[in-house]
């Protein structure tokens, strides 16, 4: 691999040379910009006669300047752009995010195996939107996040709770916001395109991208883009196959930016995605082999979001509101014949929906025939999310010595999900359970958040609200109406959060400190779970809702964590007199969650308190043409089990990771980095259905080394070669299912990229 490096530098050396007359040109039409926060109306002298008010493409963006806002100086919050995903060329939004501190990816490499971790707190504890539309869904033994990279202007990493997240995630957030046409326009343009060609040697994978965009009008902004990715079964760092592991994936953006005032913009945009029916396994998130090992599985994808901002210039109106839907739809067939799905009386065997007996030839009974010859099954599986979430920022009071500003804000959320199975024989009956139960979950809250800027300190308290609702639906409704149990629960809850900061040498050096509180209602599955299917196809339901159809609120205890945060932040722009920009910032954090739902034991929820203490360490720096980024992260925890007293070690926990990224932009027209990782050994425990009971052992921890480079000869061509496991290493990811061993990740991946600019 380094040969082949050194091999592709020589190479480029010169054809750098000869593109090096079109730097100046290059440098002057792609000065990068710094947009204002507020929604500012493009007019027609903007457009036409003041290029700073374009946003340059990420493609051809040569700085190596790190911008602040990537680390936020007194919060846990960590901002992924455009620019760190080109570099990178990632291929999943699990990727993009792999380098902040306290993030890990639960699951597989398969995209539909993986899901966030942040802190030890898995994929039902941390909120995933786009566009502000949630996109949380999971299924039993299958998880997902459905979000094309190439289609984001950034990622933000949120950790632990805080004021303005969605209800119920106590883990934090990862928000997504799409791109825009002018993210890609250059000064002057009022419409282009781009196609995007790529392949990755490691599973034969295939990428191709075609994206137009326009400012037709100077209150218009359109874009759209399709992506489609193939590819064959990943190969592991020991040559061996991940089965199932192909992709043959399709998405789309359309996005439409209205100005219709100078104080008024108005976003809307439509994200698709979809996977034809592939065969893959059961389990995507662990190597454990089931009745039913594999199936066909279909994904469609969407999400409509509209987003609404209005900045009249008063200091009391900042407001912005985000209205979307959006939905998951999963189809599992299981083709009759196939594991989980064979006739189970050995005597029989079917003739299309007809039994027959082996050794007589004749028809069997009406009953033998419905239960043998039952066809392909098929789990439906439906996930939609609705949600609404109105804020508006004023700013009340302003002096030299104080400042003083207020956030409130109003949220509703929906989700429903409904599942159901059939078989292709209509006579057949339901003979086994579908483990995702059909639910609603619905919350409606307000919150409130003053900000007081006294001289150097700041001092920012919070108040929410919330008032939640969970309902069961279809047949385990019925389940619980026929042994006369309530299938709905309500509550409320109320947390209270506190932030400090104080600017020891101002806007350079800050102390902070950051208390916030968050909740988890008890799901679905552990309130109104299925015990077993009567003979005649009735559910039986194992809820501890009283049966003398009493209110269910108080059956179930609700999750509560609190998180404590200290720190200091440092800033510099200037370093030691020179162009040397520096943003560094490390975190001691304490997180306890009571009422944790560990596991399942007879159908009944086994309880326990977790502690987490970890630390967590970012730093950017830019020289001239040299950047860097390094993280750390570090955490450790521990279980106690409510109904014995017993100490375990949390087994969703990542292994303490070390993130190195070293950048050069050799020149304007060529760029290089390399990337290293390492994680160390982590706890797991198999075979833990309760959260407590099982084998546990040691995952082993691993180090990976990445590379890449871009060679742009001309404003319309980009070339990027990228190297992921370069030294192909074996290695397991975090979080199997219930804290087991990971998937394999894949081995040694050669991409390579050719983007053409109009």
């Amino acid at each position: 691999m380094l040969a082949l490096v050194l091999m592709l530098v020589s190479v480029l050396q010169p054809l750098s040379a000869l593109a090096a007359e079109t730097e100046k040109n290059r440098q002057s039409e792609n000065s990068p910009s710094t947009p204002s926060e507020a929604p500012q109306a493009p007019t027609k002298k903007s457009v036409q006669r003041n290029p700073a008010t374009t946003v340059l493409p990420e493609t051809s963006v040569s700085s190596s300047r790190i911008r602040d806002d990537r680390i936020n100086t007194t919060q846990s919050i960590t901002k992924i752009t455009a620019e760190d995903m080109e570099r990178r060329q990632v291929s999943t939004v699990f990727d993009a995010v792999r380098n902040t501190p306290g993030v890990s990816i639960d699951g597989g490499p398969r995209l539909n195996g993986m899901s966030f971790n942040i802190r030890g707190f898995d994929s039902s504890d941390v909120a995933v939107s786009v566009d502000g539309v949630l996109k949380n869904y999971e299924k039993y033994r299958s998880r997902g996040t459905y979000i094309e990279p190439d289609l984001l202007k950034t990622i933000e990493i949120r950790r632990g709770p805080q004021i303005s997240t969605n209800s119920g995630y106590v883990g934090g957030a990862v928000i997504t916001t799409t791109k825009d046409a002018e993210d890609f326009l250059r000064p002057g343009q009022m419409m282009g395109g781009r196609v995007k060609f790529g392949y990755g040697n490691n599973n034969d994978e295939y990428l191709r991208s075609y994206l137009a965009y326009a400012r037709p009008h100077e209150r218009v902004d359109l874009i759209y883009n399709y992506t489609n990715r193939q590819s064959n079964n990943l190969t592991q760092g020991n040559g061996d196959e991940l089965a199932y592991s192909n992709l043959n994936i399709e998405s789309e953006l359309f996005k439409v930016t209205l100005y219709p005032t100078d104080a008024l913009r108005i976003s809307t945009s439509l994200t698709k995605l979809k996977q034809g029916p592939t065969v893959q396994l059961f389990d995507t998130i662990t190597g454990m082999q089931f009745a039913t090992p594999y199936v066909l599985r279909a994904i469609d994808e969407e999400t409509i979001s509209q987003t609404w901002e209005f900045t009249p210039g008063s200091d009391w109106i900042n407001l912005k509101a985000i209205l979307g839907t959006g939905h998951t739809q999963q189809n599992e067939v299981t083709p009759f014949g196939w594991d989980g799905n064979r006739p189970f009386n050995p005597m029989l065997y079917c003739v299309g929906f007809t039994a027959y007996n082996r050794f007589t030839g004749l028809p069997g009974t009406a009953t033998q025939s419905a239960t043998t010859c039952t066809g392909d099954r098929l789990d439906d599986y439906n996930f939609r999310n609705t949600n609404f979430d109105l804020s508006n920022r004023a700013k009340i009071f302003h002096t030299t010595d104080l400042d003083i500003e207020l956030l409130t804000g109003v949220q509703y959320s929906r989700q429903k999900t409904i599942t159901k199975r059939s078989y292709d024989n209509p006579l057949s009956p339901r003979i086994d359970a579908n483990a995702t139960p059909s639910g609603i979950r619905t919350s409606t809250a307000f919150y409130i958040q003053p900000t007081m800027r006294i001289k150097q300190l700041s001092i920012t308290p919070g108040y929410r609200k919330d008032y939640y609702f969970i309902e069961a639906l279809n047949e385990i409704k019925d389940a619980l109406d026929f042994t006369n149990r309530r299938h709905k629960i309500r509550a409320k809850e109320e947390i209270y959060n506190l932030a400090l900061a104080y600017d020891v040498v101002p806007n350079n050096l800050t102390l902070f400190a950051n208390y916030g509180q968050g909740f988890r209602p008890i799901a679905n599955g552990y309130a109104f779970p299925i015990q077993a299917y009567l003979s005649n196809g009735d559910p039986v339901s194992a809820s501890l809702c009283p049966d003398d159809h009493s209110s269910c609120d108080d059956a179930y205890k609700t999750q509560r964590t609190e998180n404590t945060e200290a720190g200091i932040s440092y800033v510099n722009s200037g370093l030691f007199g020179q162009p040397l920009q520096l943003t560094s910032k490390a975190t001691f954090f304490h997180s306890h969650s009571s009422h944790v739902v560990l596991g399942i034991s007879n159908y009944l929820p086994n309880y326990g308190t977790q502690i987490r203490n970890g630390w967590e360490f970012e730093n950017n720096l830019s020289y001239k043409a040299f950047y860097a980024q390094a993280s750390y992260s570090r955490i450790a925890g521990r279980t106690i089990v409510e109904s014995s007293g017993r100490r375990i070690p949390i087994f969703s926990l990542p292994g303490n990771a070390v993130n190195i990224t070293l950048g050069f932009n050799i020149s304007s027209t060529f760029d290089f980095h390399v990337h290293y990782r390492r994680v160390s050994d982590k706890d797991i425990i198999s075979g833990a259905m309760d959260g407590v009971s099982g084998n546990t052992g040691i995952q082993e921890g691993y180090e990976l080394f990445n590379v890449g480079m871009r060679w742009s000869p001309n404003k319309h061509l980009n070339f990027r070669l990228v190297g992921e496991n370069i030294k192909d290493t074996h290695y397991y990811l975090d979080g199997g299912f219930a804290g087991d061993r990971g998937l394999p990740g894949p081995g040694r991946n050669i991409k390579f990229y050719t983007e053409l600019i109009y």
